[in-house]
């Protein structure tokens, strides 16, 4: 196999270019990281991608600490989404929709 490093600029740029134009945020988010481990050329280039929007849980958050190390990293975040899980419960009264006063509150 090849090293990235030993293709052509060119041939380099093609793939690059293909790679990105199939990058999607919404693919599977492991899949997404992996493109920034190839090589410092492509992390350079998907690492702002990956850590611009994070969306985590309270299972996760502890998860994140030792990629924000990095201040490069931290510098890249524009959005950061904590998602809470909450535990289901069984209450015929619960399972309403709430009025707008009780969402306003």
């Amino acid at each position: 196999m090849e090293r990235w490093e030993s293709l052509p600029p060119e041939l380099r740029s093609i793939i690059l270019d293909l790679v990105v134009q199939n990058y999607s945020c919404r693919s599977e988010p492991g899949a997404r990281a992996g493109y920034a481990s190839v090589c410092r050329e492509w992390r350079r280039l998907f690492e702002p991608i990956n850590f611009q929007h994070i969306v985590l849980d309270q299972d996760r958050i502890l998860d994140l600490i030792p990629y924000m190390v990095d201040q490069r990293r931290r510098d890249y975040v524009q959005h950061l989404f904590l998602r809470v899980k909450l535990n289901k419960y069984y209450c015929n009264f619960c399972q309403s929709k709430e009025d707008e006063e009780t969402i306003r509150r």
